[in-house]
């Protein structure tokens, strides 16, 4: 377990302060195993793995080389005394720090740009505590923990809408890219990073911008495999991840190692049969082939869902990840340190363009807009492009009520997950809030950094950071890398995606490093779901005639549910999926409210 791999604790303790940290060794430079430092005025104590040291190194002291072997919070505290609020501007990693300020006695919590590592704060009272997991705050008895319904309620309306608070009243998210301030007289929030009006580029020749990425890319893979510890990535057939995983296979081949890939799909056997070319685990296996990879396939069953729904949502986090559990564990056996992934690269790195047929249409490009509704439409019958001219070229530029109407995101919570009507009459606004419809629009820039805000990156971060702290194993996530981002979003949308072909940008610059075929679907494994989530299905309706299941009225509409567990169909067909997904739901807060305190 997590002993095995964590430095002893670091402890700081003053007169209005008390830090406490275990470090993971990830690195293999020769910094000193630390996130405690101070200066005599700031103490700042930091979950943090600094990726271009030399760069943050060079503008400290005019030395790139100098400072070898200081800690990464060394680092950030020379930055804070530099730039204070500003530094981390400065930074290029995943981090968050918290800096005490004894003269001005204020605390300071600083979050990187997509929450890649994430921290927690609670303010009750002349108390203030904060930690990268949230079971470190609940330890803190002496304080009020309570469940915040409001929360349950958001969830239970659209559980796939990322939650902006914890489901415990009074715990705080900090928000990506800002530094947040605690004094006296209150709380302040001040935003150093956002995705939004990034400055433009638009004097890059295509070429050029190719070549560009490629070397951004390179660098954000190589440096966050830069450890001496073994080494894993996930792998499906898409672009992300099979190219972080062909860049650090590479590397590693170099250095005499071999890279583990992990893919959620089943191994090709009698019961998960080969499905011809739309299989994704052919792109695979060519790959592992190819590179020489070590590759482990999924066999995730109903009963691991069970268990899963029965999971502590409050503390883990809200993220639907079963999948990467059975990672996690086959890491820990093998002892791998570091899982790199290739998460996040569909909001900048691949993006698709949605938008983008709008936005031309609106900006009167219209002969490039026929050739982008034509490759959309991968069909020349009329009725077929009519409709996707309507739906990616004219409804998003309609009024934004009368867009949000012919939204692409179909809801997937028909029932919204049996939520109790006292329930929603309690919230209304929270109800409203994750009811409505995350639109498109016309603008694939402004999409892009909507997509980005959202807050999904950071709530699947969070979850996998839960879940593998225990484990002594920290995720990187290589195209959510900060330099890369700010290119990719400074880049005009024409460069970006072209006449409309898929991920245009990312396929042209790596057109020579990624296999001829790649796949965005991976029927197997939404085989393999079906079947599993049946069999879940049946699991529930077993517990519902037994009798042993406890479903709160007071959240959820307890016949309702019960009626839908007990009907388990034939098939897993979409309409099945659906009915399944407000299943999923509900039970992940029938098993919250059993955990609830007995009065």
């Amino acid at each position: 377990m997590i002993t095995k791999r964590l430095t002893s604790p670091e402890i700081r303790i003053s007169r209005h302060m008390a830090f406490a940290g275990l470090y993971l060794p990830v690195s293999r430079t020769s910094q000193e195993p630390r996130q405690v430092a101070s200066d005599g005025r700031h103490t700042l104590i930091a979950d943090a793995i600094l990726d271009d040291r030399p760069s943050l190194v060079g503008d400290l002291t005019g030395s790139p080389s100098a400072w070898p072997e200081a800690a990464d919070c060394d680092l950030l505290l020379a930055a804070w005394d530099r730039w204070n609020a500003d530094s981390p501007r400065h930074v290029i990693g995943d981090f968050s720090f918290v800096v005490w300020d004894r003269e001005e006695r204020e605390l300071n919590i600083v979050q990187d740009h997509v929450g890649t590592r994430p921290i927690y704060w609670s303010q009750q009272g002349k108390s203030v505590v904060f930690a990268s997991n949230i079971r470190f705050l609940l330890a803190f008895e002496d304080l009020s923990w309570v469940i915040d319904e409001e929360v349950v309620a958001r969830f239970l309306c659209n559980p796939s809408r990322p939650l902006a608070k914890c489901f415990w009243s009074g715990m705080h998210i900090a928000r990506p890219g800002t530094v947040t301030t605690l004094r006296n007289n209150g709380v302040s929030e001040a935003t150093w990073w956002t995705p939004a009006r990034k400055p433009q580029r638009p004097s890059l020749t295509p070429e050029e911008c190719s070549e560009e990425l490629r070397g951004l890319v390179k660098d954000a893979t190589l440096c966050r495999i830069d450890t001496d510890f073994p080494i894993a990535s996930h792998l499906s057939g898409g672009i992300d991840s099979v190219l972080v995983s062909t860049l650090a296979a590479r590397e590693l081949s170099r250095q005499g190692r071999t890279l583990r890939t992990y893919t959620w799909a089943p191994a090709i056997s009698d019961g998960a049969p080969d499905l011809g070319d739309r299989d994704e685990r052919h792109i695979i296996q060519q790959l592992a082939q190819a590179e020489g990879l070590d590759c482990h396939f999924g066999s995730t069953s109903g009963q691991d869902l069970r268990h899963f729904m029965a999971g502590p949502i409050e503390l883990d986090g809200p993220a639907n990840l079963l999948d990467e559990l059975e990672t996690l564990k086959d890491a820990e056996d093998r002892n791998i340190r570091v899982i790199i992934s290739g998460w996040g690269g569909d909001e900048a790195f691949s993006a698709n363009g949605l938008g983008y047929l709008a936005y031309l249409l609106r900006t009167g490009q219209f002969d490039r807009a026929w050739r982008v509704l034509r490759r959309y439409a991968r069909s020349r019958h009329p009725k077929r492009i009519l409709k996707v001219l309507w739906r990616s070229g004219i409804a998003p530029n309609l009024p934004q009520k009368l867009s949000a109407i012919w939204s692409p995101f179909d809801t997937i919570y028909p029932e919204r997950c049996f939520i109790s009507e006292a329930l929603e009459r309690r919230h209304p606004e929270a109800v409203a809030e994750a009811s409505a419809p995350f639109q498109v629009g016309n603008d694939p820039k402004e999409y892009m950094a909507r997509l980005i805000e959202y807050g999904h990156l950071g709530e699947r971060m969070r979850t996998w950071d839960s879940w593998a702290w225990s484990r002594g194993t920290i995720y990187r996530y290589p195209l959510t890398d900060r330099r890369l981002m700010d290119f990719i979003l400074s880049l005009p949308a024409e460069l970006l995606f072209a006449d409309g072909q898929s991920r245009h940008l990312a396929r042209k610059a790596f057109s020579d490093e990624l296999p001829k075929r790649l796949s965005t679907q991976d029927p197997a494994n939404q085989r393999s779901r079906s079947c599993f989530k049946r069999e879940c299905w049946e699991l529930l309706r077993r517990e519902v005639i037994a009798g042993t299941m406890d479903i709160p009225e007071n959240w959820l509409r307890s016949k309702d549910l019960r009626a839908m567990i007990c009907n388990v169909p034939d098939d897993m067909k979409s309409d099945n999926l659906l009915k399944f997904s407000d299943i999923l739901g509900a039970m992940r807060m029938v098993h919250l409210h059993d955990r609830l305190p007995k009065k």
